[in-house]
């Protein structure tokens, strides 16, 4: 098999391999049995043996290295932010209005409306994209200074390693342990975990990222917090055009997702 030929079947691999994960990681389903996919895994490993090379987001990347000595910092272009709870109505609608009063002081801004979601129970996760590759991944931190956790995180393959758009950016979302994973998990294993967050949470902030592939996490994106776009023209103005955005990207948001156009309807 010619050269040219060697990389054409690595890219076909790669796709179907990546395909089939995201079937099964985000959406419950497979096309494929397991013996199917380690079989056209090992056969794209062969290939990337025989020409030396690895393609960027080929699932062999998502292996994990050897164990890391310590976590260095890490900067984020923006700031994260955390969420403040509330446990009556009288608190969200208190919430409402502060945020109402906020777009009456901006001009010009409709009145606003509201997008209600799952709050998932794992640890966010940060990452950053700059050409259409995934170049780093760090947890929240105190919002400004988180730590840097990028082979942690490439073992997570809901996480995409190579995107369409090509600008800069940070995606935040939440890297989070499945209770069927769980399940899984603690049938086999010497030290069960004792719930979802925490294993999540340890897994991703474990200097041995072979620890974290182990525990097969899934990750839920929801927010865009800085872009830059190459043309300087936003191709979204709002939540539901940002969702748009991440799906088109490759990136898996919750199933949840309800409008509400006031604050009785949240």
């Amino acid at each position: 098999m010619s050269e040219t030929n060697d990389l054409q079947r690595m890219r076909g691999l790669i796709d179907k391999l990546n395909e089939a994960s995201r079937r099964y990681y985000d959406q419950n389903e497979s096309d494929i049995s397991d013996d199917e996919w380690d079989a056209m895994y090992a056969e794209l490993r062969k290939l990337e043996e025989k020409t030396g090379e690895r393609m960027a987001d080929s699932p062999t990347r998502r292996v994990g290295g050897a164990v890391m000595e310590g976590f260095e910092q890490h900067r984020h272009i923006a700031r994260l932010w955390s969420m403040d709870k509330a446990q009556s109505e009288e608190e969200i609608l208190t919430w409402a209005q502060r945020c109402e009063k906020q777009t009456t002081e901006a001009g010009g801004l409709p009145k606003n409306s509201y997008c209600v979601e799952y709050k998932l129970d794992g640890l966010t996760v940060n990452l950053t994209y700059d050409g259409g590759r995934l170049i780093q991944a760090a947890t929240r931190g105190n919002g400004e200074v988180g730590e840097a956790i990028l082979p942690q995180a490439m073992t997570i393959r809901t996480i995409p390693l190579t995107i369409p758009f090509t600008g800069r950016m940070e995606v935040q979302g939440e890297g989070i342990m499945r209770l069927s994973e769980l399940k899984k998990y603690n049938e086999t294993s010497a030290e069960p975990l004792k719930n979802a967050r925490n294993a999540a949470a340890g897994a991703l902030r474990n200097l041995d990222p072979q620890e974290t592939r182990a525990r097969h996490l899934s990750a839920f994106f929801y927010n865009v917090g800085y872009i830059e776009w190459p043309d300087g023209k936003p191709e979204y103005d709002d939540i539901w055009g940002m969702l748009d955005f991440l799906r088109k990207n490759g990136f898996t948001v919750g199933d949840v997702h309800m409008r509400a156009r006031t604050e009785d309807e949240v």
